[in-house]
């Protein structure tokens, strides 16, 4: 069985893609990350890549750069309205929250993260994203379709700025 938050993650990250038409699509969301990091600050916020699984990590402070989080899951605990196996094959098809996060006000900071994430997988297929370090497989993206758009929401803890939008995924093991 894959991981879906970490199999997004992993594919959030990559820097680029091979097409099945041999052309190369390059992915904006690490390089905005990096543009926006700014040194100097204690875990979490000494990396910039701010892409976390599950919740925001505790300690997230967006003067060091914004931030994604990745829901994928089961109703209310994730946050997401859950998702299904198939029946007879080994496919999943979760659906998953994303959240981009940045400072009080800064709404252009998370538009520009959650448009980079849609270019880079609204409506990708056939994506393999291999294995890991240890030789586990990672995943195979069959689709990946967003549901509701990006909104702007602030959030209600921290007044940070924040993006949420919704996406349904067709996954199965590479």
């Amino acid at each position: 069985m894959i991981d879906v938050n970490i199999a997004v993650r992993t594919w959030l990250l990559l820097d680029s893609i091979i097409l099945p038409d041999g052309t190369v699509k390059q992915n904006q969301l690490p390089v905005i990350l990096n543009s926006l990091f700014v040194s100097g600050g204690a875990f979490p916020n000494n990396n910039a890549q701010r892409v976390y699984a599950g919740h925001l990590v505790p300690g997230f402070d967006p003067q060091y750069g914004p931030g994604v989080v990745i829901r994928v899951g089961t109703g209310a605990a994730a946050g997401t309205g859950g998702g299904s196996a198939h029946p007879e094959i080994p496919i999943i098809m979760p659906r998953m929250q994303l959240t981009t996060w940045a400072g009080v006000n800064q709404y252009q900071i998370c538009r520009q993260l959650y448009r980079a994430i849609y270019d880079w997988i609204q409506r990708m297929t056939n994506v393999d994203l291999g294995l890991d370090t240890q030789g586990n497989n990672i995943g195979y993206v069959l689709s990946a379709i967003e549901q509701v758009e990006g909104q702007d929401v602030d959030d209600p803890h921290t007044g940070f700025a924040t993006n949420i939008s919704f996406w349904k995924l067709m996954m199965r093991e590479s």
